[in-house]
């Protein structure tokens, strides 16, 4: 969780990336500033690689514990001042696993 902060970022974030979080709902500014955080970027495009090119099998098998990890993360999201970007950043990955590891039949509970 270190250097967790907006323009730490050598690269800009692919167009298809990018895209899909638009696709997903994540407003322009927050995907600029998201992805300019280098740690992020790397974790959203790797959550975004894996869902795209594997079976749906895998997908769903991965989607389950990151439901674990989502549950872990709100379980202990008080640890954290809500102005840290470490915060903002937990809840910026638990939008995108529910939004491209979620079963697509029913909506999971928390």
């Amino acid at each position: 969780m270190n250097d967790m902060k907006a323009g730490s970022s050598a690269r800009k974030a692919s167009w298809e990336v990018t895209k899909a979080l638009g696709q997903v709902g994540i407003r322009k500014e927050a995907r600029v500033t998201k992805m300019s955080n280098e740690r992020l970027r790397q974790i959203t495009t790797t959550l975004y690689l894996h869902q795209s090119i594997c079976s749906g099998g895998m997908v769903s098998l991965r989607g389950e514990g990151l439901r674990l990890f989502v549950k872990r993360l709100k379980k202990n999201a008080g640890y954290y001042d809500e102005s840290c970007p470490a915060h903002s950043a937990l809840g910026f990955m638990e939008r995108i696993i529910r939004a491209w590891y979620e079963p697509k039949s029913n909506r999971w509970q928390l």
